[in-house]
C-alpha cells in the first residue's frame, strides 16, 4: 500500500468513526421514538390510563407518529376522553383539552428537528456501509486495523460523551433548558400549567 492510499484509508477510517458515533447516538432514538409499545408502557407506569381513556391516548400517540413522519399535517382535532365517564373536568362532553396553539408550534419544530436527525442518521448508515466496503483490502490485517481504529475512536468518544452527560444530568432542569434553548431558541417549549 502506497502512502497516498494509506492516507485515504486513514481518512475513510476517521470519517467512518464519526458516522458510527452518529449511528450509535441516534439508533436508540430511532427505536424508541416510533415504538407505540414503549409509550404504552410509559403511560401505564405513570398512571395516564387511570385519568385518560386508553384508546384515545393510543390514538393520539399514533396521530403524533403520523405527524412526525409527515403522513398528516395537523394535530388540532385531537381530543381525549377522561377514563372516568362521570368526570367532566373543565370542558363539556367528558373531553380533555386538545393541543394548544403553542404546543402545536413546538411539535412542528420537533418534527423539523426529527426530520433533520433522521436524514443525518439514514445518510450516516448508508455512508458507513459504503466507506466500510471501500476500506476492504486484500491484506486482511490492514482492514482489521482500520476497523479497530473506527471502533476505538467511536467507543472512546461515546464513553466520554456518557461521562459528560452523567455529570450534566445531575442538574436536569438546567440540562433540559439548555437543550431546548439550543434547538428551540424561540422559546416555544415552555407552556403555562393546565
Amino acid at each position: 500500500m502506497n502512502s497516498k492510499t494509506g492516507k485515504i484509508k486513514k481518512t475513510f477510517s476517521f470519517i467512518n468513526s464519526i458516522l458510527l458515533i452518529i449511528i450509535i447516538l441516534f439508533t436508540p432514538l430511532a427505536y424508541y421514538i416510533f415504538n407505540p409499545g414503549y409509550y404504552e408502557t410509559l403511560y401505564e407506569d405513570n398512571g395516564v390510563f387511570s385519568i385518560l381513556n386508553r384508546n384515545d391516548v393510543m390514538n393520539v400517540t399514533e396521530e403524533i407518529f403520523k405527524f412526525f413522519t409527515g403522513r398528516t399535517t395537523t394535530l388540532q382535532t385531537i381530543q381525549v376522553r377522561y377514563s372516568d365517564e362521570s368526570f367532566s373536568g373543565s370542558s363539556n362532553n367528558n373531553m380533555a383539552a386538545s393541543f394548544r396553539p403553542e404546543e402545536i408550534s413546538h411539535l412542528n419544530d420537533v418534527r423539523k428537528l426529527l426530520l433533520r436527525i433522521f436524514i443525518l442518521y439514514c445518510g450516516s448508515i448508508i455512508l458507513f456501509v459504503i466507506m466500510t466496503f471501500l476500506l476492504i483490502e486484500k491484506n486482511i490485517k490492514n482492514f482489521i486495523r482500520n476497523l479497530g481504529a473506527i471502533f476505538t475512536i467511536s467507543s472512546s468518544f461515546m464513553l466520554l460523551f456518557i461521562i459528560i452527560l452523567y455529570f450534566l444530568g445531575q442538574n436536569f432542569p438546567v440540562l433540559f433548558d439548555n437543550f431546548h434553548g439550543l434547538f428551540f431558541p424561540q422559546g416555544n417549549y415552555i407552556f403555562p400549567p393546565g
